[in-house]
């Protein structure tokens, strides 16, 4: 009985923790933000290495 008992706090504690961790990874706008920018800038290093290695991609 303890046992069961022991075994039920701990699920209690571990659902716990999963909704703490949860709120903490909830809506944050500056991580959004950045990663908005590390992939434009991405985006656009590739583009630059693309247009440097075969100009002619990008011609008409």
């Amino acid at each position: 009985m303890a046992r069961r008992r022991a075994a039920e706090q701990r699920g209690v504690r571990f659902q716990a923790s999963l909704q703490r961790q949860a709120r903490r990874r909830a809506f944050d706008p500056v991580r959004l933000l950045v990663s908005i920018a590390s992939l434009a800038l991405a985006l656009l290093m590739t583009y630059l290495l693309f247009s440097a290695a075969l100009p002619e991609l990008f011609r008409n």
